[in-house]
């Protein structure tokens, strides 16, 4: 994904390792969270990071499967190059 452009309005919800994991404990929030967000086709976004940290075994993630396939996820890659005009960003990679 490439950066948006000023004036652009990103809308969706980013999901952490946390509410993967909280998602294959059956966390009822959780569940809601992606249920409304799937009804009003509100756009997922997990980072690739986040899918490597939560899979374990497919055969017994159904529920974490079905959400990676879901046509309103998206699986984003994390740009790490330094963003532009941001004051002390050599300081956060030491």
């Amino acid at each position: 994904m490439g950066a948006q452009s000023a004036g652009t309005r990103v809308s969706g919800t980013t999901l952490d390792a946390g509410a993967l994991f909280a998602l294959e404990r059956g966390d009822e929030r959780v569940r809601m969270l992606i249920r409304q967000a799937t009804l009003q086709r509100i756009r997922i976004a997990i980072p690739t990071g986040v899918v490597a940290q939560a899979w374990r075994d497919g055969r017994r993630q159904a529920q974490l499967a079905r959400l990676i396939h879901a046509s309103n996820t998206e699986i984003v890659a994390l740009d790490l190059r330094p963003p532009t005009g941001v004051a002390g960003w050599r300081d956060l990679r030491a």
